[in-house]
Parts: C-alpha cells; structure tokens; sequence
C-alpha cells in the first residue's frame, strides 16, 4: 500500500481519466474516475484535491475508500460526496500537510 504522507498531487496528475476500483457493500467491483486535481497553498500548510466520479445511479456515503489502481497499486482514501449531475455523483478528496521549515512537505 501507498504512504498517503508522501503522496503528491504529481502522483497523481498523470492518471487523471482513469479507473480507481473498489469493492461496494455487495462485494462487487464499482469505479471511480480520477477527472480532476487541484492545489494550494497558504504560508503554512500545502493541500491538494482530488476529485472523481462516480456512477449516477449509485450514492456511496462519505467514507475511506480502499481504491485499487492499475499504476498506483492499493489506495486508502477518505472521498465525500459533493454533488450529483446526470453524468455522476462527484466524490472530493482533499489532502493537508504542514510545510517543513524550507517550505516543502
């Protein structure tokens, strides 16, 4: 499993439009899709977002997420529902760490 405390939002960059699987409460397969990340950064802290979609037909609750990806391996990642479109429900994952003292993570 991936160290979530030294994941950057780099890493997952190059697989935006790609399948994050997971097993749901039936134990079947279900997908997210990675469409979008997103940064910042204040003069303590650097944050990054993730944010995937969903099938429209299903609503998951805000939970952690054990993802499987074919290049990143097993992810555990705490995803919400933010809103619903014809396309899919949108999941939000957000991620925070305090910027050392040479101003990195």
């Amino acid at each position: 499993m991936i160290d979530l405390s030294t994941i950057k939002k780099e890493d997952f960059d190059q697989h935006i439009n790609t399948l994050f699987t997971f097993k749901n409460e039936e134990n079947m397969d279900a997908s997210f899709e990675l469409i979008e990340t997103s940064s910042s950064e204040s003069l303590n802290t650097e944050s990054f977002r993730l944010l995937f979609r969903g099938p429209s037909d299903v609503s998951y609750p805000q939970q952690l997420f054990h993802f499987n990806h074919l290049a990143l391996g097993v992810l555990e990642i705490f995803a919400v529902p933010i809103r619903k479109e014809d396309s899919g429900i949108y999941y939000e994952a957000i991620f925070s760490r305090f910027k050392n003292k040479n101003g990195g993570m």
